[in-house]
């Protein structure tokens, strides 16, 4: 039996706010990670969705315009993302400024 499920392939960087634990961090994934959604939008347009197994939020227009809706329709195995879902250390500017 076939099932689908909605997810997003992203075509161009985004930047998500990663939540371990009670922590938060803000992440920058690559273009070709793929984001499940687990949620429709808040009232700020934001979404909670999975990247490889990992609660982000992401905001729903970086969605809409940096990303393309894909549909496996084998299972839901099919969509574990888990070599995709790539992070990209801050700016070097950005990390200075912080004092990392």
């Amino acid at each position: 039996m076939a099932v689908s499920v909605a997810a997003f392939r992203l075509t161009d960087s985004v930047m998500v706010i990663v939540r371990k634990g009670t922590r938060k961090k803000l992440e920058c994934l690559n273009a070709g990670s793929i984001l499940i959604p687990g949620s429709a939008a808040d009232i700020a347009g934001m979404i909670e969705a999975t990247c490889e197994g990992q609660p982000v939020v992401v905001f729903r227009r970086d969605l809409e315009e940096r990303s393309v809706e894909i549909t496996p329709t084998e299972s839901p195995s099919l969509v574990k993302p888990a070599p995709q879902c790539q992070r990209v250390p801050p700016p070097l500017a950005w990390r200075l400024a912080r004092g990392k």
